[in-house]
């Protein structure tokens, strides 16, 4: 969507995957198909197919359901059967190597990016303050004068 609210294109995975998963890193989108065990990535100007990134046969994938990119690496939450693992990708997809967890259910990616709301919210405090600092000055002037 653009930021008047209208929908500028849509991502077709086809009828016999299901999305769970999405992570951008710069113009590429990837999308986590977790019932055919795939994470494949799409132009995100323009939502066409680009490739298949990871897949179960080439790179033991099973169960992807949530994904995050920290400093270029991709990391993938996977269900793996019945244990939970992270799997990690470097974005050029070299290297790839998998670290086991306890088991787990949920995989909750966090951003320490604040929302435009907030910048709005902190302006909209300090032109309070200056409002409230040029009435006191004027204020304060009047009585002395």
């Amino acid at each position: 969507y653009d930021s008047g609210g209208n929908l500028l294109w849509t991502v077709s995975t086809g009828g016999s995957t299901n999305p769970v998963g999405l992570a951008l890193n710069g113009s590429t989108l990837y999308v986590a198909n977790n019932s055919v065990n795939t994470i494949d990535t799409y132009s995100a100007t323009s939502g066409a197919y680009i490739a298949n990134f990871a897949n179960n046969a080439t790179d033991g994938l099973l169960g992807p359901f949530g994904m995050a990119f920290s400093a270029g690496t991709l990391y993938v939450a996977a269900t793996n059967g019945s244990t939970g693992l992270i799997d990690m990708f470097t974005a050029a997809h070299t290297g790839t190597s998998f670290s086991t967890s306890p088991d787990f259910s949920a995989f909750v990616a966090v951003s320490a990016v604040p929302e435009p709301s907030t910048y709005a919210a902190l302006a909209g405090l300090g032109v309070l303050g200056f409002a409230a600092w040029r009435r006191r000055k004027s204020v304060s002037a009047k009585l002395t004068a």
